[in-house]
């Protein structure tokens, strides 16, 4: 049984764990971001063949996901101060978890969330810079380190739930 103190104490350590992985994928995405603004910015339109059907290029997206709501016009600081809100709501949701997997998902998201949120107050926009290449030569959209870490702690997060869920019955 979990006391109120057993709690605190459980709930400060997965707020260390989830506030460390986050901060590790902002620093990651930081430092990615920085190399490719300045090998492109001389040359904006380059794209660097890393791996067959993934290259690097150089995108801005003033959008949100996949550049949707582009048109819009959303001032960059009111998308950023969203996802600086989001990244803290999902830092302390992962502090009140009782299972890891939920933390590391949480956190995954919340950095990958604050990463993007940071590009749109230095830069207006976020920067994407990996193009995937699919069968019949389709692009998938531009995406980063920070989109990487969402959408490998989404589905984290919904593993351990359908695992959860299952070993409930």
């Amino acid at each position: 049984m979990m006391t109120p103190l057993t709690h605190r104490r459980y709930g400060a350590i997965h707020g260390v764990i989830a506030l460390g992985i986050a901060g590790g994928v902002v620093v990651a995405d930081y430092i990615s971001k920085v190399l490719i603004l300045e090998t492109f910015l001389p040359r904006p339109f380059m794209a660097i063949d890393v791996f067959p059907h993934v290259d690097f290029v150089f995108v801005l997206n003033r959008g949100v996901s996949f550049g949707m709501l582009a048109q819009w016009a959303i001032p960059p600081w009111a998308l950023g101060a969203f996802a600086w809100g989001a990244a803290l709501g999902l830092i302390l949701w992962a502090a009140m978890q009782r299972h890891k997997p939920f933390v590391y998902a949480l956190a995954m998201i919340a950095g990958g969330a604050f990463g993007n949120g940071m590009d749109r107050f230095l830069y207006g926009a976020v920067v994407d810079f990996i193009d995937v290449t699919l069968w019949g030569g389709y692009h998938w959209p531009a995406f980063n380190i920070a989109d990487t870490a969402i959408t490998c702690g989404a589905l984290l997060f919904v593993i351990h739930d359908i695992r959860m869920r299952h070993t409930k019955h």
